[in-house]
C-alpha cells in the first residue's frame, strides 16, 4: 500500500471515528444509527485509493482508542460496531464481484450500499442478541433495518449526484 493511500484510509478513518460519535440509538442501548456510515461511503466513492477493508480496519481501532475505557470494556462495547464495518468491508467488494460484475458508477453504487447496509445491520444485531443473551432480530427490526439502509443510501446518492454536478 503506497502512502497517499495509507495518508487517504487514516484520515477516512478519522472522520469516520468523528462522525459515529453524531447518532441516534434504535432497538436496543447501543444499536445506533451513525453519520459515519454516510461519511465512509461518500469517501469510498469520491478517493478511489481507499477501500472498506482498510477503512474498517482503521476506524475499529480508532473506537477502541477514543473510547477512553479499558481495552477489555471498549473491545466488548465496540465489538458490534466493529461487526458492521469488517461486514460492510467483506461484502462492498463481493456486491461488485459476485452480483454487480461491472465498475463502479453512480447508477450502480447505490444497489451496492443498501445490500451492504442492509447486511452490515443484520450481522450487528446478531452480534448484539448474542452479547445481550437473547434474539434481538424480529420482522419489525428487519422492516427497520431495511428502511434505514434505504434512507442512508438516498442520502449518500444524493449527495454523491450533487458533488457530481458541481464537479461538472
Amino acid at each position: 500500500m503506497n502512502n497517499d493511500k495509507i495518508k487517504s484510509t487514516i484520515l477516512v478513518a478519522i472522520f469516520v471515528s468523528i462522525a459515529s460519535q453524531i447518532h441516534v440509538n434504535l432497538f436496543s442501548d447501543g444499536f445506533i444509527v451513525a453519520l459515519s456510515v454516510l461519511i465512509m461511503a461518500i469517501f469510498m466513492y469520491l478517493l478511489e485509493n481507499v477501500t472498506p477493508t482498510y477503512i474498517a480496519i482503521c476506524s475499529g481501532m480508532f473506537f477502541l482508542m477514543f473510547d477512553g475505557k479499558s481495552l477489555e470494556v471498549a473491545s466488548y462495547a465496540a465489538l458490534p460496531d466493529m461487526v458492521f464495518f469488517f461486514t460492510y468491508a467483506i461484502c462492498y467488494p463481493l456486491v461488485y464481484k459476485v452480483i454487480i460484475k461491472e465498475e463502479r458508477n453512480l447508477i450502480n453504487y447505490p444497489s451496492a450500499l443498501f445490500l451492504c447496509d442492509f447486511l452490515s445491520n443484520i450481522a450487528e444485531m446478531c452480534m448484539r442478541s448474542i452479547q445481550a443473551g437473547h434474539n434481538l432480530i424480529v420482522v419489525d427490526t428487519i422492516v427497520v433495518l431495511l428502511v434505514v439502509a434505504f434512507v442512508r443510501t438516498l442520502i449518500i446518492q444524493l449527495v454523491l449526484i450533487a458533488v457530481d454536478r458541481y464537479t461538472t
